[in-house]
């Protein structure tokens, strides 16, 4: 008998502004190539291993995900160590970043390092629309 193991996940986005206004989206995701096999790789001491998947990241670009892609199109701020939660098997990682200036989010992802390192997924969606003193908080949930 055969068995899969499909890895299934989506970004929840809420960006929290100063005088209280809070805007929610969900959006889901593309597992990426390289996350697949890095993923793999974790299970095996034979095998050269990655880290684990902690960062979050956000940007501007609005390109659709593809499971070829290896980085965000236009990644702003720099990336945050999220902090995780193991619920059967479900993982979520999450996070904030603050916005300085006035910037339009279109993309997420998830990596395991905080500069380069290995793509896990990447979404793309509907713009949301940031200016400074907001917050914006960044869930990602993924399944097997």
């Amino acid at each position: 008998m055969e068995e899969n193991i499909n890895l299934t996940g989506r970004f929840k986005v809420v960006r929290h502004t100063p005088d209280g206004f809070v805007e929610e989206r969900f959006t889901e995701n593309t597992v990426v190539n390289d996350g697949k096999t890095t993923v793999a790789s974790l299970i095996l001491s034979d095998v050269a291993a990655g880290s684990r998947f902690d960062y979050l990241a956000i940007g501007l670009g609005s390109t659709a995900a593809a499971v070829t892609q290896t980085a965000l199109v236009s990644e702003v701020y720099s990336r945050i160590a999220g902090t995780g939660t193991l619920a059967g098997s479900v993982a979520t990682l999450s996070g904030a970043f603050g916005i300085s200036g006035t910037v339009s989010i279109s993309e997420y992802g998830v990596f395991n390092k905080s500069t380069t390192g290995s793509m896990l997924c990447r979404a793309s969606g509907t713009a949301l629309s940031c200016t400074s003193g907001d917050t914006v908080g960044v869930e990602y949930s993924i399944r097997t």
